[in-house]
């Protein structure tokens, strides 16, 4: 996607466009709706039909890495140090080998104290000792990089940008990301009536511990799920959302501008209504919320143009594929941690000499991304733009993150010489 100004073209902002960024379903489901200056922008419900019978998902995998290989002779590989971007680092290495292969990651310190960088190096190694390490180091008196498309709604966008710019530096022309990981392998919610129904009792056991060490509204979601699925589909997809998306039921902050309310409201509406036909075809609520944690997939508006970034787990073949195993596969009782049971379907991609050097727990950086997304002071962009109404803030911690970011984005375009109109 072309984040850059279009050249003659008139600087405008469509505020309605830009007020159905506080409807509920694209705050919790973090994408944006619509770009706001009219770019192509249009957020994925479902992956592409194929146009040839898939194999597994690790064959279509490499088949995509093998494609990137052909068009670039250095690639790096955003390394956070987790178990996706190991992942597709550990894959591409084995086809193309090490020394092609940059692995390039920033010194975040995650919520236990640790340092990524660290992680990040250890298992690079572990892979491949030929990979070259690049550790990117974000000035913090460079802001992070606009783009017209739409606010950027991925993860600290000021360390984003170091990376691409050190991958770029490094030689590399493209650079592939583990992004998607978490969401097409990642073991659902409410597997207990699948594995109950094929009796799979050990499984069910471990599956029951691991979910409610996690939540312990696990211990009444998971058995009420089980009966829901016996439902009819539109009564068992109501029950659903009632019970998994109890945010959804929210009223819309005061904070926004009477004027944009109703529409906001009514495209909440309608985008329930649009995504009920593909809800209608899912037989449970464990496929209800793995369709939930992938779609809808929306464009990000990345605002670095020096590099080519790729998303290999969200590459249509690779994306259907992963989708077409049987859900409770999801999740593997026979590894020895809950973030491997949880991952099966990453765990497996690596070579058993591999395992030992893997990370047992996931790392979350949850203080350092907030604190990238926070804005001081009053959202004075969009209280002037009527979009928002005093005070501004609504005191619901996703909707005033959501404030921030478009808020940042909206100075920067006023700046540039767009207006709201």
């Amino acid at each position: 996607m072309n984040t850059r100004d279009r050249e003659g073209e008139a600087r405008r902002i469509d505020p309605e466009r830009l007020a159905l960024w506080f409807a509920w379903p694209a705050i919790l489901g973090e994408f944006g709706p619509s770009s706001p200056t009219g770019y192509q922008y249009d957020p994925v419900l479902e992956p592409p039909q194929p146009d040839r019978p898939l194999d597994d998902y690790p064959a279509e995998l490499d088949r995509e890495l093998v494609s990137i290989a052909a068009e670039h002779e250095r690639i790096a590989v955003l390394m956070s140090g987790g178990l996706d971007s190991a992942a597709i680092l550990h894959r591409l290495v084995r086809l193309v080998g090490g020394e092609r292969v940059v692995a390039v990651t920033a010194d975040l310190t995650d919520d236990r104290g640790a340092s990524s960088a660290s992680v990040a190096a250890k298992l690079t190694a572990a892979i491949d000792p030929a990979v070259e390490i690049v550790v990117a180091e974000p000035d913090p008196a460079t802001p992070a990089r606009w783009s017209p498309v739409a606010p950027r709604l991925d993860a600290a966008p000021h360390h984003n940008d170091a990376l691409l710019l050190a991958a770029a530096r490094s030689g590399s022309t493209v650079v592939l990301t583990g992004n998607g990981g978490d969401e097409i392998f990642g073991a659902p919610r409410f597997l207990s009536g699948h594995l109950a129904a094929a009796k799979q009792w050990r499984k069910l056991l471990s599956y029951a511990a691991d979910t409610s060490l996690y939540s312990l509204e696990a211990t009444w979601k998971e058995p009420l799920s089980a009966v829901s699925d016996r439902l009819p589909r539109r009564l068992m997809t109501a029950v659903y959302h009632r019970v998994a998306w109890q945010e959804l039921n929210r009223p819309t902050p005061a904070v926004l501008a009477e004027r944009w309310r109703p529409v906001v409201e009514t495209w909440s509406r309608e985008w329930h209504h649009r995504i009920a036909r593909i809800e209608a075809a899912l037989g449970s609520w464990a496929h209800l919320d793995a369709w939930c944690n992938v779609f809808p997939l929306a464009p990000l508006a990345v605002g670095v143009d020096d590099i080519e970034v790729r998303h290999p787990f969200l590459a249509p073949r690779v994306l259907r594929a992963a989708l077409a195993r049987p859900v409770s596969d999801r999740y593997d009782h026979t590894w020895p941690y809950a973030y491997w049971r949880a991952k099966a379907g990453v765990v497996s991609l690596f070579d058993p000499s591999l395992l030992a050097s893997l990370p047992t727990v996931k790392q979350t950086f949850r203080t350092t991304l907030l604190a990238g997304h926070r804005l001081d002071g009053e959202p004075t962009a969009l209280l002037d733009a009527g979009i928002l109404r005093a005070p501004g803030r609504a005191n619901d911690e996703l909707f005033d993150l959501r404030a921030s970011v478009v808020e940042s984005w909206l100075r920067e375009a006023l700046r540039r010489g767009y207006t709201v109109a």
